[in-house]
């Protein structure tokens, strides 16, 4: 081989040793680039999924602070109903009573007021 054919051919295995090295270091770029932006799509939906999280928390103590005082509330009106409906027993059982009164011709005085619709009464 003549010198200018082995020049010639150390220039093209340089030139393709060249290229080769270049298309190496591209392809792993490349996928170091596509592994760096998976992490942070990963890196971004945990931060995400922590936010929605806390946001549940939050709103799992509100609710259950609400929740407790509708529990209260409710509470308070059953009692209050109760009481309703035990004074309209009683006024139910004296009318009674005065129709009874009535029907057997007694006079007056009438049946005496129940002694709790009197202390409801003085209110």
């Amino acid at each position: 081989m003549s010198a200018l054919q082995v020049g010639l051919l150390t220039t093209a295995l340089a030139v393709i040793g060249t290229i080769c090295t270049t298309w190496i270091t591209q392809r792993f770029l490349s996928k170091r680039a596509k592994s760096d932006d998976t992490q942070k799509l990963i890196d971004q939906l945990q931060e995400e999924r922590d936010a929605a999280d806390r946001r549940r928390q939050e709103a799992d103590q509100k609710h259950s602070s609400e929740l407790a005082g509708v529990r209260r509330d409710l509470a308070e009106v059953r009692g209050r109903v109760d009481g309703l409906e035990d004074r309209e027993l009683t006024w139910s059982d004296y009318a009674a009573a005065l129709r009874d009164h009535i029907d057997q011709r007694l006079g007056p005085p009438p049946p005496p007021w129940p002694a709790d619709l009197m202390r409801r009464r003085r209110r």
